[in-house]
């Protein structure tokens, strides 16, 4: 296992970017849109869906988690002000982003009105 530290892999047709939750903001952005392959298919995975808004252009799939869903009724509606996207599949430009609720929890290890998942995704040429 490679772990990747705001730097990106070649795998055939995929350019895979990490990029790091201790990373400031901004400086995401810069190591991303530094790490852009045009002439390959883009996944970006970086814990905070925050970015995807300033991303979305270049890169064809973003993976996030952070928020858990909400985690636990009712902070799921504080969750919700907070973060605009805060679960499932989204669609901006050309790109698709995915916010998974993660497989572990943040503070109490429980969760009330939410669950874990491991998301599987299948890229296809066709």
């Amino acid at each position: 296992m490679e772990i990747l530290d705001n730097e990106n892999i070649d795998f055939k047709e995929l350019n895979i970017i990490g990029i790091s939750d201790n990373t400031l903001r901004d400086e995401k952005i810069i190591f991303i849109n530094n790490l852009i392959k045009n002439e390959k298919f883009n996944i970006c995975m970086v814990h905070q869906p925050s970015i995807w808004d300033d991303v979305s252009e270049n890169i064809d799939v973003m993976l996030s988690g952070h928020t858990h869903k909400g985690q636990i009724f009712p902070f799921n509606f504080l969750v919700k002000q907070k973060f605009k996207y805060i679960y499932g599949e989204y669609q901006l430009n050309n790109g698709t982003l995915f916010v998974s609720s993660g497989a572990g929890t943040w503070g109490p290890r429980m969760r009330l009105g939410s669950f874990n998942e491991i998301l599987k995704i299948n890229l296809s040429t066709q």
